[in-house]
């Protein structure tokens, strides 16, 4: 639903959204007041002495203040609970309950910097632990008033002004909703700014984070829904998805809007598929065993601190023979950018059994589309490995973000574009490699037929296939690696171009892989309708599935057994979300009428768990795929889990353990 109207603008929440904060409100208050009468209690005969009495009023005036709290919340918890997320008359009468909150509070903070001024600005002759009892819970009741001001600023809508809306209804359509648009790109630029201030310095970032602003705003300019909306309309289409599935008996999953392939959501998702193979065969090095052998390149490029969230405590102690002490103060040598006991470079030795004569060059200096990467020579596979590190960093996010097609000249290719972030990345590394030196130095250390692997994982994975199309002209035998690379790295023309060389590998329903302008714009219009046909309240639906999600994380069960909270429902309210949903749909032709879309690179692999979310012992299969296959975004649990790295190196190992082979379409 729109966001509330208080104070005559529009906030960033919604009437619905004090439930839960209701809860956590009463309990806080209910505590703070029984700490206020034991303390009270206690010192009941020992406030005889000099000033005794405004320590008395001043726990007087909080347990008064407090009682009166506690009621108003009740009450602000009453009334969201009341209606439905597309129907908020029944909670009409909220904002009288916030303008007397807005009161309680001032006199809240009138009330507690008086008391302040009493306890800590005058002479008091009062016993030591009395006064000292006083002074810290002025401090508590400080805190809880930062608390409540944080909260109200962090729901502040800078672009809410009804005055400016006003001003946009007296303008013609086009106009106003161009005004709507620049004034939403404004805003979200100024956060982004705001959420990036470390890195807004470097002169490339800002123009990053201004085109983050741009993507954003436009994206969310025309839909008039809070965050909370958004999860729960997520949460809906997760039900829905699950419901049909079992009601199908796991056939495929409709789309509201037709004018793509619906995705597939059975056992084998390509049952009824024609293989992957037609145009450009798969090369007899793209194999199960490769991919498990190179994912833990991809994984070790994150280093220390991806090690040490993941590791066991053995295996962190056993970097120590590793680390190199004071190495910063040492003449310079292969690495750079590692810290003074280069405990990156431990850890790339650590999870490849390398050693220095192994490692060519290291640089863990990161930058906007300047990524970390390495190469190392490994005389196991008789390759030189250029490996490439995936999304780490906020520099990292604004290259994932940023992603016009930007065009590229492919001898004999036609509308070749590839990822902007990711190939001025790729001509970054590039160059590092040309100006130092460092294919021809790792090659000297290789015997004459050695060959040349490229990979990486995520962001890494996309700028290592925009990489192996630089440098495919020099090196024709180069292969690439690409590990859950993102939806949207090269065009249709590049992707068939790469099949010769590059081979990817998506996890299960990995949301990274399947996002892009589409995807997500397609996503929005399907939130927008579940949320129209939800006539469920908005706690009820996010309690529900909240549990669901801890459950499915440590049962693993995505069982939909549940009735489903997606009932037609007929209310003022679904006339401005269908206008909402009407601007999805044409926004969504104008994606399939605009620039060239991007696409998944190279030859695709896709591994599926076939015990459709069985907890104890899920067994995966790899499956040829088509780019089609993954033009929808799946909601799940692990929809992102998924994505990482150690999750893809697990699955990988566990799949060539078994000597599991990739499986063509029947």
């Amino acid at each position: 639903m729109p966001g509330l109207v208080f104070m005559r603008r529009k906030w960033d929440i919604a009437s619905d959204d004090f439930v839960f904060s209701g809860i956590v409100e009463v309990f806080i208050r209910a505590v703070w007041i029984v700490a206020l009468v034991a303390v009270y209690i206690s010192h009941f005969h020992r406030f005889d002495c000099s000033y005794g009495e405004r320590m008395e009023y001043f726990y007087i005036g909080f347990l008064v203040l407090d009682s009166i709290g506690i009621i108003n919340t009740f009450l602000l918890f009453y009334i969201s609970m009341q209606g439905t997320v597309s129907n908020n008359w029944p909670r009409r009468h909220i904002v009288w309950c916030l303008y007397f909150r807005g009161l309680l509070i001032v006199l809240e903070l009138t009330w507690i910097s008086l008391c302040t001024a009493w306890v800590y600005g005058l002479d008091l002759e009062c016993e030591e632990h009395v006064e000292w009892t006083a002074k810290a819970m002025i401090i508590c009741g400080w805190c809880l008033i930062v608390i409540k001001l944080w909260r109200a600023i962090s729901s502040f809508n800078p672009a809410g002004s009804l005055r400016k809306d006003r001003r946009k209804k007296l303008l013609t359509e086009t106009i106003a909703h161009k005004v709507r648009e620049s004034s939403a790109q404004n805003m979200w630029s100024r956060r982004c700014e705001m959420m990036c201030c470390c890195i807004a310095c470097d002169r490339a970032a800002q123009e990053g984070i201004k085109d983050v602003g741009i993507i954003v705003g436009d994206f969310f300019h025309d839909l008039d829904l809070v965050v909370s909306d958004m999860i729960v309309g997520m949460m809906l289409l997760v039900e829905q998805q699950q419901a049909e599935a079992v009601a199908e008996g796991g056939g495929t999953e409709e789309s509201m809007i037709d004018s793509r392939p619906a995705q597939t959501v059975s056992v084998n998702p390509y049952a009824d598929d024609e293989p992957n193979v037609a145009g450009v065969q798969p090369k007899e090095w793209m194999t199960l065993d490769n991919l498990a052998y190179y994912i833990k390149y991809a994984n070790a490029a994150y280093g220390c601190s991806n090690y040490m969230m993941t590791a066991s405590w053995s295996n962190i102690f056993s970097l120590c023979p590793l680390l190199r002490c004071c190495s910063c103060c040492r003449a310079k040598n292969t690495v750079h950018g590692d810290n003074c006991w280069q405990c990156n470079t431990a850890v790339i030795k650590k999870c490849l059994n390398l050693t220095d004569e192994n490692l060519v060059y290291l640089s863990f200096e990161n930058d906007y589309q300047e990524p970390p990467f390495f190469v190392a020579v490994d005389f196991t596979k008789n390759a030189v490995v250029v490996c490439i590190r995936g999304t780490f960093s906020l520099q990292d996010i604004l290259a994932d973000i940023v992603g016009a097609g930007e065009k590229v000249d492919i001898p004999g290719v036609d509308d070749a574009y590839i990822h902007e972030s990711q190939l001025a990345a790729a001509q970054y590394v590039n160059t590092e490699l040309e100006e130092k030196g460092l294919l021809e130095a790792a090659f000297q250390k290789m015997p004459e037929d050695a060959g040349l692997v490229i990979t990486g994982h995520s962001l890494g994975s996309g700028i290592a296939s925009a990489l192996a199309v630089l440098l495919k002209p020099t090196y024709p035998d180069l292969m690439c690696f690409a590990f859950s690379p993102m939806g949207c790295s090269v065009s249709p023309s590049v992707r068939e171009y790469s099949k010769d060389f590059v081979f990817s590998v998506i996890m299960d329903t990995d949301m990274i892989a399947r996002m892009d302008a589409y995807t997500l714009t397609e996503l929005k219009a399907r939130v927008l309708k579940a949320l129209m046909d939800c006539e469920s309240p908005k706690y009820h639906i996010m309690a529900t599935g909240c549990w669901r999600f801890l459950r499915a994380c440590f049962r693993g069960s995505n069982s939909a057994r549940e009735r489903t909270m997606i009932v037609p429902l007929i209310d003022p309210m679904r006339v401005r979300m269908q206008k909402a949903l009407e601007v999805c749909e044409k926004e969504l032709q104008e994606i399939l009428k605009g620039n060239t879309p991007l696409k998944l690179p190279g030859q695709l692999v896709h591994i599926v768990d076939t015990q459709d979310g069985t907890p104890d012992d899920p067994i995966y299969e790899a499956y040829w795929a088509s780019s089609e296959a993954f033009e929808k975004l799946l909601l799940d649990s692990k929809m992102m889990i998924n994505h990482l790295s150690g999750t893809v190196e697990e699955v990988l190992n566990n799949l060539t353990r078994r000597n599991a082979q990739i499986i063509h379409a029947l």
